[in-house]
């Protein structure tokens, strides 16, 4: 065989080992592709997750001061004080709070996470009995 030929023949294999390793490097960048079109969806997945548990958290703040604001006012008004109009706004304000959370339970209910509960307890006073409650003048 001659020099030539042999230096041919090698020249075929270097050009099949190229081929296989650019073959083999398409295959690598496809994986890597979909490994990170997979890690994209998934951090916005969790974004979007705390940005939401973060809303409910808010919103879970923001119904207990209310609740807390409107149980002072209601213990002002029992010692005498004329705070109805205040004390309305008050309710009206906590109704609206736990509006609110109990829209995002119902989301959350709606969209199968499970739970839906913020530990908040429901107990607003209904316009009956604070027309009924005790006013010292």
């Amino acid at each position: 065989m001659s020099k030539i030929a042999k230096l041919e023949i090698d020249l075929l294999k270097l050009k099949a080992e190229v081929v296989d390793a650019r073959a083999n490097a398409d295959e690598v960048r496809a994986k890597a592709d979909k490994n990170v079109a997979i890690y994209l969806k998934d951090a916005s997945k969790a974004r979007a997750k705390l940005r939401e548990d973060s809303n409910r958290e808010r919103r879970s703040n923001e119904y207990a001061w209310c609740k807390s604001r409107r149980e002072t006012l209601d213990e002002i008004y029992g010692k005498g004080f004329d705070l109805s109009g205040e004390i309305e706004q008050a309710k009206e304000d906590e109704f609206d709070a736990k509006f609110l959370i109990s829209d995002d339970e119902d989301n959350e209910e709606g969209a199968g996470e499970g739970e839906g509960s913020d530990g908040v307890d429901g107990d607003i006073v209904p316009e009956e009995e604070m027309a009924e409650s005790p006013r010292v003048d």
